[in-house]
């Protein structure tokens, strides 16, 4: 079962998985990780089910839909076919909605963040035939609707929907498989997006992904993967329309089994990024990479899969940034009901025309999930995450610096505790803390978040 509106959903996928290709750099669900913001649009769950190879690469094996999201559990059948219908309902407290820094004025005052109380409903519904053992296709959709309602700030509210469709066809023997997918995205801006800053509060967007996922198993050890999708955002504010952009990325990747648990490869990457109608300082960019990555199956004791690298992204008018990468996810099971996941990331990325063309993230972030004898029912997870970007373009500082030029660099610390109780088999509970600090150079991009989170969901 699915938590769907989990707060920390993004993470918790991230380590349920693990990938024969690692990807790296910005763009859209599916094909690189989400921007920036991540944290703060967890609401979206956009995170991709993986692809898995068997042991010794003899066969090809699908880790269950969806697209984005984990599919929920359901025991609904009409033949091969799985439905699995799902609602939920969340009350959130959050004291920082639009993460905003203290603001003190000339004239001795002083303005805090503005707080609000946030209740929303969760509806999806799931249809899918598992593609098993001597199967030629299978089949996955997914639609989920999110209705996000403001007590104070109700000019906030708004209805997102969300559809995942994917088919997949498997040669004779199961040693070539591809997945041809879709995803549509209707949603809003959080608050704190560049683009809030900008303009207004919120902004409507779309988000529209077409790709597929290649595997051939070339011998008993070796495994071939193709990747590629086309992604198109759009804006509905015409203020906006300036940031819509079109996405094209590729990655290839050849691993080799090394024992029947540990696998070592390589993965090529490249990505382009072209704004249709761009402001001022929006540029077009190309980027290209490599890892040399490691795999390690489940039944190993570290799971998981890791890789460092180098990567260079080109930017129209003349201007680069390169340097080494590394990603990494990886859990490890210290027993049946102990775990821990450590999760890494550096990369180039794009950035909009509120920073600048590209910025360099590094993240972090560990977490520990336990199941309590005493309490076979409920389930905690501590987390804690740190992410700084570094802008190598100077930057005026209007705001508190007199219009100082000097290059950004932002810190963002993440932490919390999450308590999950398993009512039933159909129903769960949960209790969520989640502090989110920033600080930057900048002082008017410094803010606190604290957010607490109560949830409920069913799935039938």
């Amino acid at each position: 079962m699915k938590l769907l509106f989990l707060p920390f959903v993004l993470l918790w996928c991230s380590a349920l998985q693990a990938e024969p290709v690692l990807k790296s750099g910005e763009g859209y669900p599916g094909v690189a990780q989400q921007k920036i913001l991540e944290i703060q649009e967890s609401q979206e769950g956009q995170k991709f089910q993986k692809i898995q190879v068997a042991q010794g690469f003899g066969g090809i094996r699908e880790v269950p839909f969806s697209a984005r999201r984990q599919r929920p559990e359901g025991d609904i059948h009409l033949g091969r076919f799985e439905i699995h219908p799902s609602v939920g309902v969340s009350y959130k407290y959050d004291d920082n909605i639009f993460l905003e820094a203290d603001q003190s004025f000339a004239d001795g005052s002083f303005e805090s963040p503005t707080s609000d109380s946030i209740y929303t409903l969760i509806g999806s519904l799931g249809v899918s035939k598992e593609l098993k053992a001597g199967d030629s296709w299978g089949f996955d959709f997914l639609y989920e609707a999110q209705d996000e309602n403001f007590i104070k700030t109700d000019s906030e509210d708004f209805l997102q929907h969300d559809l995942d469709v994917a088919l997949t066809l498997a040669g004779k023997g199961g040693r070539t498989r591809i997945t041809l997918f879709g995803n549509f995205l209707d949603t809003v801006d959080p608050p704190s997006s560049d683009f809030a800053s900008n303009f207004n509060p919120r902004s409507q967007r779309t988000l529209t992904e077409l790709g597929e996922r290649f595997r051939w198993a070339l011998t008993p050890r070796t495994l071939l993967s193709l990747d590629g999708a086309i992604g198109f955002q759009r804006f509905d504010a015409a203020a906006l329309q300036g940031e819509d952009e079109n996405d094209l990325n590729a990655s290839a990747s050849v691993l080799w089994a090394w024992t029947p648990l540990t696998s070592f490869g390589i993965n090529l990457i490249y990505e382009n990024t072209h704004y249709t109608a761009p402001q001022t300082t929006n540029s077009d960019s190309n980027l290209y990479g490599f890892l040399l990555i490691a795999k390690f199956e489940h039944s190993a004791l570290v799971t998981g899969d890791m890789g460092i690298g180098y990567q260079e992204r080109f930017v129209s008018g003349g201007s680069s940034r390169a340097g080494f990468t590394y990603k990494s996810n990886l859990k490890y099971k210290y027993s049946d009901r102990t775990q821990f996941i450590l999760e890494g990331e550096r990369g180039i990325q794009d950035s909009t025309f509120a920073a600048t063309s590209v910025n360099l993230k590094t993240n972090i972030s560990i977490a520990w999930e336990q199941q309590w004898p005493l309490f076979p029912k409920i389930g905690t997870r501590v987390f804690l995450g740190f992410e700084n970007l570094d802008f190598d373009e100077g930057q005026a500082d209007n705001v508190n610096g007199g219009g100082t030029i000097k290059n950004k660099s932002v810190d963002l610390t993440t932490a919390g505790f999450d308590l999950i109780y398993d009512v039933q088999k159909w129903l769960k509970a949960e209790i969520e803390f989640m502090r989110i600090e920033n600080s930057s150079n900048f002082d008017s991009d410094d803010y606190v978040s604290n957010i607490l989170t109560f949830s409920v969901t069913t799935v039938f």
